[in-house]
């Protein structure tokens, strides 16, 4: 074994036995982090096709991220619970889209 290796061992473990969290704990937050990925940014590549477009420019870059999370908050804020199901509906015609905006 190396210096260097001894050196790193040395140093990491008084960083492994100082964690104060038990191991559920240390699991409900990677849980809740992967629930983040999974509900934000999956939808937003796959669904919406955000990491395939094809838009460069910046300001345009940031009206398409904030229309598609304004789509993804109506939807949820609504009756959807599938993304993909919400924009394949409401791009059949007007009628859910009036209805997500109240409107007559």
């Amino acid at each position: 074994m190396s210096l260097l290796q001894r050196a790193a061992i040395f140093i990491a473990q008084p960083a492994i036995s100082s964690l104060s969290e038990t191991a559920q704990e240390i699991a409900e937050r990677t849980r809740g982090y992967w629930g983040v990925e999974n509900k934000v940014y999956y939808v937003q590549d796959v669904t919406q096709g955000e990491d395939a477009s094809r838009i460069r420019t910046t300001p345009l870059t940031q009206v398409f991220v904030l229309a598609s999370n304004f789509s993804l908050n109506l939807y949820r804020d609504n009756i959807f619970k599938n993304m993909a199901q919400a924009q394949r509906l409401c791009s059949f015609g007007l009628d859910i889209p009036k209805r997500l905006f109240r409107m007559k």
